[in-house]
């Protein structure tokens, strides 16, 4: 009986603290990756000391007593990896309060934790200073005690400077983080008490850590996500109404030209006769207006002075129009002008680069016709500078790509966390209600859902990181001499099963059955599970997919083809990109982030080769990859597949989406 509850505490207790560690490596993730956007260092900094404190809490559970991961006979090291977590989260709010109003530097704060925490992890392995905290019969160190009274005191402390700046924290933030900080009090208490590891008061003190790990979390989505999104939009917003105020100050402006208009008459008759008619017309122009004839400027008005960098329109006369083009497009420019002079024609708006005397680059758009200027033939062309609405246009790009890219990762991140966060509390109304353990098999499907959401933020995170280590240029492949027939085919056995539970025919094929070539199996092997899941999940009980391979000489060519629902045609150009998703509509069991097949793309294309889709929206799918057969010296010879035997946890990570 004994037994039982050890390992029913055992596993309680490592649920809670991965659900703790994987909150707090989240919300490192956030705080760092927004900081850029959000600039808001008091965040950034909890962020930051979380993800060290998720680290140190890792080293705890990996240690405790009883997980065998460690060869030891007491908790020891488990409470003393236990007090390095707390310190640092406790004196990390304290003093995080410094930054409300000041700035920091994310690398150097994440350079000062990662010396501190190997510094504190070396005195407790190997060198063995660092105090005991707990002894075997007798139960907590005098040491310990003491420790989570001072820890109490700096969250007390940190409560107290927090409400002080409450006037600068938005005040649902202010409520989360007091709530955190008080749950953490409690919880601080709860294991001073506790003589056994396995106690009661030990398991309460874990319940409140992680709803103040909760609350943290809740700061950090508010503050690192949502409230960028509103910056963001504002941004727009403030840039919107400046147009519509500037297009409402040119229309009381010509209003009043037109009330003028009327007053002077008599005057524009007289200027009409004299020719300044026109002059005035072109001067006020609020475009750059340019005459020129054989290449060199006749005339031009004060904005278009203006534009090419000189302070009066004189300065232009006589000089070279070619000087004041970007070279690359002379040759172009060159021809318009001979059309437009021979044929006497107006020609569309073009748009290209002029360079200013100062030798900045400036976008226009232009439009070019044929006139008589004092009595010769001349070319006349109107100017627009197009950088402005260049540039709103690629912000407005940017900020639609980062609301994809945040409400995605958000979304899947919070899932995963939200069942996490569901199942310990079913789990915790069974301990508090008595009830017989796992009378109806209800904790094994609770474990088994979470252990499902472990595999996908396992994945989801993998996946980010991967594709930020291939865009940054840091992703390197490991090659050697393989069969790559015997590569492929033993992953496609390995996920057999899977495809079986779900009633699908799974089928490899090969028109040749050795082909050695260089290649990264590992790497092979996430592009084959990817694209084999995103197979299962898209097909039905009763379809078929085939894996096929096909030797075309100096390439080798790798089919995934399925019956499952297909590709719209109009999607089939941006499946590869990151985040696109065919659907968003479609069952739970079809959910994705987005990022796979963009990852599967960049890993082909290390490998010199290239992958393309085809499909029949409504009869199946088929990716078709084709390699580059190519051999590398090598002066031991490789093993047949290259794979570990053991990829169970692999294809689960990569299966994680598709719910059996």
């Amino acid at each position: 009986m004994e037994g039982e509850i050890i390992k029913s505490y055992l596993l309680f207790h490592t649920l809670i603290e991965m659900a703790t560690i994987l909150i707090a490596f989240s919300t490192f993730i956030i705080a760092f990756n927004t900081y850029e956007i959000s600039k808001n260092s008091y965040f950034t900094f909890i962020g930051i000391a979380f993800g060290f404190v998720g680290l140190a809490d890792f080293m705890h559970t990996i240690s405790y007593k009883g997980i065998g991961i460690f060869r030891m006979d007491n908790a020891n090291i488990a409470v003393q990896f236990w007090i390095i977590a707390r310190y640092l989260e406790s004196i990390s709010l304290f003093i995080s309060l410094v930054f409300v109003k000041k700035s920091i530097k994310p690398l150097k704060v994440l350079a000062s934790y990662s010396v501190i925490l190997l510094i504190l992890c070396a005195t407790i392995y190997p060198l063995g200073i660092f105090p005991d905290c707990f002894i075997e019969g007798y139960g907590l160190t005098e040491f310990k005690v003491i420790s989570e009274y001072i820890i109490i005191v700096f969250l007390i402390g940190s409560a107290y400077l927090l409400n002080k700046n409450k006037e600068s924290l938005d005040r649902n933030i202010f409520e989360c983080m007091m709530a955190a900080i008080g749950m953490k009090i409690l919880s601080g208490i709860f294991f001073t008490l506790y003589k056994d590891v396995y106690a009661f008061y030990n398991m309460l003190g874990h319940i409140f850590k992680l709803i103040s790990f909760y609350y943290i979390y809740q700061v950090m989505i508010k503050k690192g996500i949502k409230e960028p999104y509103k910056l963001l939009f504002n941004r727009l917003d403030e840039a919107r109404n400046d147009l519509k105020n500037k297009s409402n100050e040119l229309e009381n402006i010509i209003k009043q030209l037109n009330i003028q208009k009327s007053e002077k008459k008599s005057i524009e008759k007289q200027l009409l006769k004299s020719g300044e008619y026109y002059k005035m017309l072109v001067e006020f122009s609020n475009c750059s207006i340019f005459a020129h004839s054989e290449g060199k400027f006749l005339f031009a008005n004060s904005i278009g002075a203006k534009l090419l960098g000189m302070n009066s329109p004189d300065e232009l006369e006589g000089l070279n129009i070619y000087g004041f083009i970007d070279p690359v497009y002379h040759e172009k420019i060159r021809k318009e002008i001979e059309e437009v002079s021979k044929k006497n024609i107006t020609l569309p708006p073009m748009e290209f680069k002029i360079i200013s005397r100062s030798g900045e680059e400036i976008l226009v758009e232009s439009m070019a016709t044929s006139f008589i200027y004092n009595g010769k033939p001349a070319v006349l062309n109107v100017l627009r500078e197009v950088s402005i609405r260049k540039k709103i246009n690629e912000f407005i790009e940017k900020d639609r790509i980062k609301t994809k890219v945040f409400a995605s990762i958000s979304h899947e991140l919070k899932t995963p966390i939200n069942v996490f966060f569901a199942s310990l509390q079913l789990l915790e109304l069974y301990l508090k209600n008595g009830q017989s353990w796992d009378k109806n098999g209800q904790i094994d499907k609770h474990i088994k859902t979470m252990k499902q959401n472990c595999y996908r933020l396992i994945r989801l995170v993998n996946n980010i990181i991967d594709i930020t280590k291939i865009d940054a240029g840091y992703y390197k492949l490991n090659l050697h001499n393989y069969n790559i027939v015997n590569v492929i085919e033993s992953i496609t056995l390995s996920v057999a099963e899977y495809a079986e539970d779900k009633g699908i025919e799974l089928v490899f094929d090969t028109d040749v059955e050795e082909k050695i070539m260089a290649c990264d199996p590992e790497k092979i092997e996430r592009i084959m599970l990817n694209l084999i899941s995103n197979a299962v999940k898209f097909t039905n009980p009763g379809g078929k997919i085939e894996v096929n391979i096909y030797d075309r000489n100096e390439k080798i060519l790798i089919s995934v083809k399925d019956s499952g629902i297909g590709i719209p045609e109009d999607k089939l150009d941006i499946i590869f990109e990151m985040f696109s998703q065919v659907e968003s509509s479609l069952a739970r069991n079809r959910q994705g982030s987005g990022i796979g097949l963009s990852i599967v793309k960049s890993l082909v294309e290390l490998h010199g080769g290239n992958i393309k889709a085809k499909s029949e929206y409504g009869k199946g799918s088929e990716f078709i990859i084709e390699m580059p057969v190519r051999v590398i010296d090598e002066t031991c010879s490789m093993l047949e597949s290259g794979l570990e035997n053991d990829n169970v946890e692999k294809i689960n990570i990569e299966f994680s989406d598709v719910y059996m």
